[in-house]
């Protein structure tokens, strides 16, 4: 084990000990570090496709382990995309759809990016401006599109997909391919999509908009189509894709802002009177009821932090700077860097 590793299980403990000693509520959540695994690439162990995975992703490497939290397999690409039940990655010049044990389902030509969103795929060549929606069971195709402007985010839920695009213009597109939403917020003196979001209904959208304003819109789904019913301006300038994401049974939506993370909770319509210091890497909603766990980076690097629903702090640590993304599985959490995994377990007693 290498030395970072041992240094990243001391930390663990501290957070035991925070957690477990430092507060006298009747009862504790108490963290205990159960793993430590290694990344690295495996040969192909064909297990029966009917025992379960979680997949892990950091960077160009995709790796499956099992629910016993031993390592099963491991891919590298650089266009690479995965799905509990399956990994795309472009490789011979081909991509390739396979399942986590190495079984290939299917191999596309050309040299299209694959992207995964809620166990769907999509394959998108740049070049061309083509999405496509694949059906990962067998490969087949589900529908097409042809965009001149650039796609800038996709978000989906069940059947349908949210794209933005570079144009200023989102599009909501349904299960065979119809187009249920074409929208183009306006307002701003450069018009493009910088983040979108889709509840998990499917029946509210939200997006960041623009620059000079930059603004942070909502979307609802009523009879006759989406409504816009509540805009404002984020007074930020980001320039590049910003995260975003319904929380707390979709009552409220998080987003990164100008001076850190932001919460607009949807039935005040209003935001939480102060940000979150931070650029949000990852969260997990609801991790222990009505709490949000973050993933961020700020001025004192790497964190890991869990919140009440009043965004008050139960603990705050310290993750090496190698951590890029956590991960619920039952009753445990997963944090991935750049060359292992640790798995710590929650309990509550």
């Amino acid at each position: 084990m290498r030395m970072w590793s041992i240094t990243t299980l001391c930390i663990f403990l501290a957070i035991i000990h925070f957690l477990v000693f430092a507060r006298n509520t009747g009862e504790e959540l108490i963290v205990s570090p159960k793993s430590v695994i290694i990344l690295n690439t495996l040969n192909p162990s064909f297990i029966q496709s009917k025992d379960s995975f979680l997949a892990i992703q950091s960077g160009s490497r995709v790796c499956f382990i099992s629910e016993e939290h031993e390592l099963v397999n491991c891919y590298i690409g650089e266009r690479i995309a995965k799905d509990n039940k399956w990994v795309a990655v472009y490789r011979q010049n081909a991509l390739e759809l396979l399942e986590p044990t190495g079984q290939v389902v299917f191999r596309f030509s050309g040299s299209a990016y694959p992207i995964a969103r809620d166990g769907n795929l999509y394959l998108y060549a740049d070049d061309s401006g083509t999405l496509s929606k694949i059906d990962p069971a067998n490969g087949a195709l589900i529908w097409e599109k042809n965009y001149i402007s650039q796609l800038t985010s996709i978000n989906a839920k069940g059947e349908r997909t949210l794209i933005g695009l570079l144009d200023g213009r989102i599009e909501l597109i349904g299960s065979f391919g119809e187009i249920l939403l074409s929208y183009k917020p306006g307002g701003s003196r450069i018009e493009a999509i910088y983040g979108t979001a889709i509840s998990n209904d499917a029946s509210r959208i939200a997006l960041i908009s623009g620059l000079e304003p930059q603004r942070f819109l909502i979307l609802e789904e009523r009879r006759g189509g989406f409504k816009p019913i509540h805009h404002h301006d984020t007074y930020s300038d980001h320039r590049r894709s910003i995260s975003m994401g319904f929380i707390h049974d979709d009552s409220q939506v998080i987003y990164e802002g100008s001076k850190g993370i932001r919460i607009f909770d949807m039935n005040s319509n209003k935001l939480d009177e102060k940000d979150i210091p931070g650029r949000i890497l990852r969260w997990i909603d609801n991790l222990r009821p009505g709490t949000l766990t973050l993933l961020e980076k700020n001025e004192k690097g790497t964190r890991i932090k869990m919140l009440t629903r009043n965004n008050l702090p139960i603990f705050d640590f310290s993750l090496p700077p190698e951590s890029v993304d956590i991960i619920e599985d039952r009753n445990f959490i997963i944090i991935t860097s750049q060359y292992d995994i640790s798995v710590l377990e929650f309990l509550l007693e």
